[in-house]
């Protein structure tokens, strides 16, 4: 019995060697790339479930249902990149394949250069509207104040906007094939919010505004630290600069962008609606 265990170990040894080491250069990147993304989903689900209790117990249900609706909400303004992520993930990814760093980098100033001009847009244009919304009857409570409601919501809408931007340095990973890398740097994120939920539980007393600045801030603060160390260090060829937007080069982003926005847009009516009307008809805590 011993033997057929002492067996089987080794030939799982050396199925596990043979899979990491047999295999063209793309085949040994993919199925790291592959392991790595596994492992941190699979750790960023766990950190989930161990937050949302967390956070409840900070914050109650009904502050939790209103946080989780804004986040429903702001999360629409997400697919105004008119699918421009998406195509610069695409056409970088054909560039980078013919050694084109010129057009590469066009590329990447260009996709930051537009989203940048579309973040700062909307940020003006909601900051704006917000004033004229009664934003206690859009989330259905009357937990928070309506001026308290709406800073918070502009705050959250602020880090949004930020990851709006930085989300640029994710489709540039992707089209490089480093998925593994972009992965790391949410569950670094992820982590990164545990600790501040954490150290709010731990030093102040229930803040609705705390728990959002730190669910909002945590991707933010890791993708810009990412995206100025990516540049300065190991993207340096691709580094936006302004003499490389060239909009008329990048037209093709826009064009491909274009055809994933539609599908984009169908996805955010059927996932992204239900938190709202479940809000409206029911209230928050449910």
């Amino acid at each position: 019995m011993n033997s057929t265990k002492t067996m089987s170990e080794a030939q799982t040894t050396s199925f596990i060697k043979n899979f990491f080491t047999k295999g063209d250069v793309r085949t040994l990147r993919a199925k790291k790339n592959i392991s790595i993304t596994f492992v941190c989903k699979g750790l960023s689900m766990l950190i989930s479930f161990l937050v949302i209790p967390i956070t409840l117990g900070y914050v109650g249900k009904e502050e939790y249902g209103v946080w989780m609706t804004i986040s429903s909400i702001i999360s629409w303004f997400a697919f105004f990149d008119i699918g421009l992520g998406n195509g610069l993930r695409t056409k970088l990814a054909e560039s980078l394949a013919l050694n084109d760093i010129e057009r590469s980098k066009i590329y990447v100033s260009s996709a930051f250069a537009i989203i940048t001009l579309i973040s700062l847009l909307m940020f003006l244009l909601f900051f704006a509207a917000s004033f004229f919304v009664p934003w206690n009857k859009v989330l259905n409570t009357t937990i928070i104040g309506n001026v308290d409601l709406r800073d918070l919501i502009i705050m959250v809408f602020f880090f949004f906007c930020v990851n709006f931007i930085t989300n640029v340095t994710s489709s540039i990973l992707q089209a490089m094939q480093k998925y593994a890398l972009n992965e790391i740097l949410l569950l670094a994120a992820q982590i990164l919010g545990l600790i501040g939920v954490f150290i709010l539980v731990n030093t102040t007393e229930s803040s609705l505004f705390l728990m959002c600045l730190v669910y909002s801030a945590k991707t933010a603060v890791v993708m810009i630290i990412a995206t100025l160390f990516l540049f300065w260090q190991n993207l340096k060829e691709l580094r936006p600069s302004l003499r490389s937007i060239q909009i008329k080069e990048a037209m093709p982003l826009i064009n491909l962008g274009f055809k994933f926005f539609a599908n984009q847009i169908l996805y955010l009516i059927v996932t992204q609606t239900t938190l709202f009307i479940v809000v409206q008809l029911f209230g928050p805590v449910e």
